[in-house]
């Protein structure tokens, strides 16, 4: 849910108010437009640039469309929109806007003075120009960083191409956080065998290696006694590397075969930039930057206060007191979340992630997969912010929220009922205890609430976690969303209950309605009247 100050509050609220749509549009070529579905005059005093004159250009706007990010199916829904421009005398070039951006404000005039109550950026997909007009169509920025696999770093055998025994796959080199326990590649570079750590513009610590499991026994060499032997050497376009030899064998490197295959070694081992990364908030952070997301599109206000969140998850209940609000002990900074502590009531470590990505995914996928491992979603609008999911209730319907149709007849709510999506009620968590190699995952059977009897096919992965509890409850979380959908609701609401976004919990209580029951936000379509579509999630439990 959007937080909103005082004044932008009462305008959303009052009875009487003027809708205003501000389109501030950048287009490929970084000119700057500032048009409107109607004229609006400059704010006498005012800075923002939604506060200056914006000219009338606007036409057929379609109102926005937002949509929530689902983690549990591996999706990252788009936000969108479409307007066309009034382009008389073709005095504009269409294909100039593709690819540029728009900024859509909601300002609202409630009497007293404008106020902004929304943003969202978008990039604009196409342009097509007719009839001295051009249609747009537009997308959230989020999704054109979203394309291609990550980490971005390049493929091992890209830059030490195999001579023989090693396999031409997806390994690239490691983006290590915290201390991670990853197989690393053997190169033949210089006149011998090493395994390769990363960027020589890096330093690293090495602390053990172990024998690779398809040899059977495991044998592992810690750092001291055994030696960790790291050089430098350089590639074919002269980028040095950071290597190293496990001197493990009477002072001689060790080097793993399985027949005439050089096998991968396991490998624990930290780099000195991201030894400390270990907050599920900045490893988000610094994936997202990597992707190409600057931090003047990122929140990141919202990303400390979620970092904050995640550290207070693993505070022993009781240190800052007994009563618990909203899922957290009272004295605790991140009011408003759901917290482990109070789920577990004992000693528990903050959630933090020690893993590596060490070959190439699908971006999506590795965006989902981190934020089902940490329960917490990425909010669009003007900026990213990072949120953590709560089951607390945002807002309250009744029938005095919800607009009819038709001047006659029923209102616009309708609630259709259905088996529960899917026969599962479990499914299968995959991670690794803190110390073991993160090549090869324990698996731990969670419900999604309660019971254990039919088994979903997933199996989910969260590599940077290595607690037990954590594992399981983040688990159940996840499965919770994923299994436990019964009813899909729709309707369309009052602009008062705009604040709200995909991915919060809101309550309807209506006897007309079928009671009072939660249920979770999916999409929401905002009208340029102002009005809401909603669609939403009833699931069996809460």
């Amino acid at each position: 849910m959007e937080t909103f100050t005082a004044r932008p509050l009462a305008a959303i609220a009052a009875a009487n108010k003027t809708v205003y749509w501000s389109f501030i549009v950048t287009d490929a070529l970084a000119n700057v437009y500032k048009w409107s579905t109607g004229t609006i005059p400059a704010t006498v005093g005012g800075t923002e640039p939604w506060e200056e004159a914006h000219s009338f250009k606007i036409v057929n706007f379609s109102g926005i469309t937002l949509r929530r990010n689902k983690s549990e199916s591996g999706i990252h829904a788009a936000n969108d929109a479409s307007f066309t421009i009034v382009n008389s005398g073709n005095a504009l070039t269409a294909a100039n806007f593709k690819g540029g951006e728009v900024l859509i404000n909601l300002l609202i005039n409630d009497g007293i003075g404008k106020e902004l109550c929304g943003s969202w950026r978008f990039r604009i997909k196409s342009a097509s120009p007719y009839a001295q007009q051009i249609d747009v169509e537009c997308e959230d920025f989020v999704q054109e960083f979203l394309k291609g696999s990550y980490p971005n770093t390049p493929l091992v055998n890209g830059i030490f191409p195999a001579t023989q025994g090693t396999a031409n796959d997806n390994i690239c080199v490691p983006e290590p956080y915290g201390v991670c326990y990853i197989p690393l590649r053997s190169v033949y570079a210089g006149a011998d065998r090493h395994y390769l750590l990363g960027l020589a513009s890096h330093a690293y610590t090495i602390e053990e290696v172990r024998s690779p499991r398809i040899l059977g026994t495991k044998i592992a060499w810690a750092n001291p006694p055994f030696t960790f032997q790291q050089s430098t050497v350089a590639d074919a376009d002269a980028v040095d590397w950071r290597m190293f030899q496990p001197l493990i064998a009477g002072g001689n490197p060790g080097i793993f075969l399985s027949g005439s295959q050089i096998l991968d070694v396991p490998t624990k081992f930290s780099r000195d930039d991201t030894v400390a990364m270990t907050n599920p908030a900045d490893v988000l952070h610094r994936v997202l930057n990597n992707m190409g997301l600057v931090d003047a599109v990122l929140d990141l206000t919202a990303f400390a206060a979620a970092a904050s969140t995640f550290y207070y998850w693993g505070t022993p209940e009781g240190f800052y007191g007994d009563t618990v609000v909203d899922g957290f002990l009272t004295d605790d900074p991140p009011v408003g979340s759901d917290g482990f502590a109070f789920w577990w009531g004992g000693t528990q470590s903050p959630i933090d992630w020690n893993f590596a990505f060490w070959y190439k995914q699908d971006r999506t996928k590795v965006l989902s997969s981190l934020l089902a491992m940490c329960h917490a979603c990425l909010i669009v609008g003007e900026k990213v912010r990072l949120q953590v999911l709560s089951k607390t209730s945002q807002a309250t319907f009744t029938k005095a929220q919800v607009l009819k149709g038709a001047e006659v007849g029923a209102d616009s709510f309708r609630y259709t009922d259905s088996l529960q999506e899917k026969s599962s009620d479990c499914g299968y968590v995959a991670f690794q205890i803190g110390g073991e190699a993160q090549d090869e995952f324990l698996k731990i059977l969670v419900p999604a609430k309660a019971t254990k009897n039919v088994i979903d096919a997933e199996v989910i992965t969260f590599p940077g976690v290595s607690d037990n509890q954590q594992a399981q409850i983040l688990g159940t979380l996840y499965y919770q969303r994923k299994l436990l959908k019964v009813a899909d609701l729709s309707f369309t609401s009052k602009g008062t209950m705009v604040a709200l976004r995909p991915d919060d919990i809101v309550t309807i209580n209506d006897a007309e309605y079928g009671g009072t029951y939660d249920v979770l936000i999916e999409e929401m379509s905002i009208s340029p009247d102002l009005s809401i579509g909603f669609s939403m999630t009833r699931f069996s439990d809460a």
